[in-house]
């Protein structure tokens, strides 16, 4: 049950889960789960998770990356030159 439902918010496969999880003792597992929470960026774009409104899906943050990248930047272009010399954007 709680395969099931960990896996269906937080973007991994089952089969991930068992492989990065399944080893872990109930404390570990706890403990590693904790953690990922605290994170304050995620996914591809390593988005701030309070632009992403709790839809952590692949279209939610390709849109949100899109709108934040035009907001700041103007362009990915842009966003790219600023990390370039700021190793960040």
């Amino acid at each position: 049950m709680f395969t099931a439902l960990y896996t269906a918010h937080s973007g991994i496969s089952s089969a991930q889960y068992q492989k990065y999880y399944g080893r872990l003792s109930a404390s570990e597992r706890s403990a590693k789960l904790w953690i990922a929470r605290r994170g304050r960026y995620y996914g591809r774009f390593q988005l701030d998770v309070s632009y992403l409104h709790g839809d952590y899906s692949v279209a939610n943050q390709e849109r949100t990356a899109d709108r934040y990248v035009k907001g700041r930047y103007g362009s990915w272009t842009a966003a790219k030159r600023f990390w370039m010399a700021h190793n960040w954007y």
